[in-house]
């Protein structure tokens, strides 16, 4: 198998059969749940699904909002049955859950978890969110280690170390600020191409149903619920493109 790199521009909702294991915590008190901790994850037979059925599956579900390390094997077919990757995953949802194998050690509960998976995969700015939090943590680490030599070495010293690190992150704040910039102008451009996208099928939803104008419900204050096409838009747009391409 070749070691294949999947680079993700946008959230993108999938769906699967997911496998692993659990740790499961008991019930502190009567207002605490039992919490089924993800231990080990994988995700089979992983297909793209409409952002429609990813949030009208709501109901006696397992949510999770961000698991790390989860392997994902794509659907089987035979252009991509050799692909799989880990990934973090979003927004886990798991429906038709079994618990099986369960093991006792105290008060803990290990066993088998298997389900009907629903997940989103994060868009790149968003990825990129993650790394700039990540970063300033750092320099703040570093900032409060040079601060806890304050008794230990000169003032001379405490003053170089803080004069390095000050240009370090002058440095890093210019970088952060010009992927930033970078990515609201990719972000504008990808808007304008989807909405040029999706802007005939709307046209001609209105025209076919002899509508007249279209609003924006949150800037409507009240009214009737028959006038809330929003779904039909979502899916008839689902079903027209079947992909976007997004740079």
């Amino acid at each position: 198998m070749n070691n294949s790199k999947i680079k993700l521009l946008k959230n993108i909702h999938f769906r699967g059969d997911l496998n692993g294991t659990y740790q499961a915590s008991p019930i502190v008190n009567t207002n605490n749940d039992s919490k089924i901790s993800l231990i080990e994850t994988t995700i089979s037979k992983t297909e793209i699904c409409s952002e429609l059925d990813f949030f009208n599956q709501n109901q006696n579900i397992l949510e999770y909002t961000k698991v790390e390390d989860v392997t994902i094997k794509l659907a089987d077919n035979k252009d991509l049955q050799d692909y799989r990757f880990v990934e973090d995953i979003t927004n886990l949802k798991i429906c038709d859950v079994s618990l099986s194998d369960q093991i006792k050690d105290g008060t803990q509960t290990f066993g088998v978890i298997q389900g009907n998976a629903m997940f989103t995969l994060k868009k790149e700015e968003e990825l990129k969110i993650d790394k700039f939090k990540t970063n300033d943590n750092k320099f703040k680490d570093e900032e409060n280690k040079i601060l806890a030599k304050r008794n230990l070495i000169s003032k001379e010293e405490i003053n170089k170390e803080f004069k390095l690190l000050q240009v370090k992150f002058q440095k890093y704040r210019k970088e952060k600020s010009k992927e930033i910039d970078e990515l609201k102008v990719k972000k504008n451009k990808n808007i304008i191409n989807f909405l040029n996208l999706i802007n005939p099928i709307i046209e001609k939803y209105m025209a076919d149903n002899s509508i007249y104008i279209l609003l924006d419900k949150k800037n409507i204050f009240i009214a009737s619920k028959d006038y809330d096409i929003t779904n039909n838009l979502i899916e008839l747009i689902d079903n027209q493109i079947k992909t976007i391409e997004i740079k």
